[in-house]
């Protein structure tokens, strides 16, 4: 099994009636029991969120991932342990009273490896 000891901390700030931006930081450190294998995980993410209109919001994060590891294998064991970039982006608008459009991307740029996109376009009518 593991230890683990996480910090995290989210100041968020408005910068005006429907534009707010912030960032979230975390760092974590593992330690494998009765083994010398340890993890330093650090994140942080910048975000803004834009609400323009009433049942309305977009909002862009970018995270940055960065591991140092000691002992064992050297490699991630998890997933949520991997260095690099994440970028997200999500929007759901109101167009009319019954019709709403919704976006999402997601895109992953590990420091080694296969840059990873996906994303997610939908049109949803109320009758």
């Amino acid at each position: 099994g593991w230890r683990s000891v996480r910090l995290r901390v989210e100041p968020q700030m408005r910068l005006r009636a429907s534009l707010s931006a912030g960032i979230e930081a975390s760092g974590r450190r593992r330690q494998r029991v009765g083994a010398s294998e340890t993890a330093r995980v650090a994140e942080a993410t910048p975000y803004v969120v834009w609400t323009p209109r009433l049942r309305s919001r977009i909002e862009l994060r970018a995270t940055r991932t960065t591991v140092n590891r000691r002992g064992g294998e050297g490699r991630s064991s998890r997933l949520l342990e991997l260095p690099g970039w994440n970028l997200r982006f999500v929007a759901a608008v109101r167009l009319r009273e019954e019709l709403d459009l919704s976006a999402w991307f997601r895109g992953r740029r590990p420091d080694r490896g296969i840059p990873d996109r996906e994303g997610r376009m939908e049109l949803r009518a109320s009758f």
